[in-house]
């Protein structure tokens, strides 16, 4: 999990834009190697859910990985701290799109119910 170096400090899960014509799953590969410098493998698309934030409307493309390290290491320009949560025990300011990427893999079967 994440805290952006801008906005209210939610714990989030990192992730950013998709640049013109690159594909979602691309763009997640790239986006959490450039914010987090982690390597991501046998990444699955799970789903979508549109968000109405900030006078925007995006389109949020969720994604589960598996990785070959817990070792990071930030970029300092977009987040400020990063570390690894139990799903069991999460940060309470965490932000409402945690909550959504983790319903979206529980309804794959990716994460137990509980």
């Amino acid at each position: 999990m994440i805290r952006n170096s801008y906005g209210i400090g939610h714990w989030t899960l990192p992730g950013g834009k998709i640049k013109r014509k690159e594909l979602p799953k691309l763009a997640v590969k790239r986006e959490i190697n450039e914010e987090v410098g982690i390597n991501l493998h046998d990444v699955v698309d799970i789903g979508q859910y549109f968000n109405i934030k900030e006078y925007k409307q995006d389109t949020v493309h969720c994604f589960f990985a598996r990785i070959n390290s817990f070792e990071f290491k930030i970029d300092s320009s977009e987040i400020r701290e990063a570390n690894w949560a139990d799903l069991k025990n999460l940060p309470d300011f965490q932000s409402s799109a945690v909550r959504k990427v983790l319903n979206l893999a529980k309804q794959k079967g990716l994460l137990p119910e509980n």
